[in-house]
């Protein structure tokens, strides 16, 4: 069951520990922590959790919440959400890293 905490999913400290994430906590090519910078970067802090738990998306069949619970990735995500919400593809790109410590 998904646990919402400031309009992100996460999990409850009884389904998953620091050492064992969930297959949708990361992928080789997005991490979770990414993917909710990179909506909030483009969406909005508020505005991105409710599209990660309401808006329909149609390739992937269901919420992105709903798609990143069934162990959907992170990246596969973040692309339906672009395409559905007609994101420019210069801004699709790199969204969510956090820049480099000097």
């Amino acid at each position: 069951m998904c646990v919402w905490a400031i309009g992100f999913p996460t999990r409850s400290p009884t389904t998953s520990s620091p050492t064992s994430h969930p297959s949708w906590f990361r992928n080789e090519l997005v991490r979770l922590s990414e993917f909710q910078r990179a909506m909030s970067e483009e969406f909005g802090h508020a505005y991105s959790g409710v599209l990660i738990r309401d808006h329909w998306l149609a390739a992937l069949g269901g919420t992105a919440a709903d798609a990143l619970d069934s162990g959907v990735p992170a990246r596969a995500v973040w692309s339906a959400i672009c395409e559905d919400l007609q994101v420019p593809l210069e801004r699709r790109h790199g969204r969510g890293l956090r820049e480099p410590s000097e």
